[in-house]
Parts: structure tokens; C-alpha cells; sequence
């Protein structure tokens, strides 16, 4: 719980408005799609990713509307701790989410 605020902002926040209204679940699809991910039946759309051997993540993203903005978030599979330490789950987090929005404008 240390770091949430700190992933929130360096790895949800950008995923969010990157793929925010219009087409922007396409836009991810694609992108997680093109970086390895296995589509996921979760949210609006949603990609698991195999980061190590024995770590696995997911990102998740629900499309926006009027009333409630574009949300995204970034889940570890329940074992990750037992892997890495936060701050390299954290910063795992966030090569994910800038190699997934890289070519978004």
C-alpha cells in the first residue's frame, strides 16, 4: 500500500488517458495485443501479460462516458510479492504502461 499512490500516478493515470474516449479501447486492444498480451474477459477490455516466468499482471481499462472518466488499473497476480519487492513490482508496472502507450498521441 506503500507505493499506491506513486503506481497510480506513474502507471494507471497514463493508461487511462491514453486510451480515454473515442477509440481508445481500440487503441489499446491493439497495443496490448502488438506488446504479448492475452485478452482477458474483464472490464471493458483487458490483457494479461506474462512479465516473468512466475509473475503474471493484467491491465484493465473501462471506458469512460459523461458521467464517470476513462479508468484504468494495473493488477499483479496474487504470488507477486513473493517475487520481486514492491518497488520493483511498481516500477515493473510502469515499463508496462509506457511501453503500452508509446505510440499513443
Amino acid at each position: 500500500m506503500f507505493y499506491a499512490a506513486s503506481f497510480a500516478r506513474r502507471a494507471e493515470a497514463p493508461l487511462a488517458q491514453a486510451f480515454g474516449a473515442g477509440s481508445g479501447l481500440e487503441a489499446f486492444r491493439g497495443a496490448a495485443a502488438a506488446a504479448g498480451g492475452l485478452a482477458l474477459e474483464l472490464a471493458d477490455a483487458a490483457f494479461a501479460f506474462q512479465a516473468l516466468p512466475r509473475l503474471a499482471l493484467a491491465v484493465l481499462v473501462w471506458d469512460g462516458d459523461e458521467e464517470f472518466p476513462t479508468q484504468a488499473s494495473l493488477v499483479f497476480d496474487a504470488a507477486a510479492g513473493h517475487y520481486l519487492p514492491a518497488e520493483d513490482l511498481a516500477g515493473l508496472g510502469g515499463l508496462l504502461a509506457r511501453r503500452l502507450t508509446s505510440g499513443v498521441s
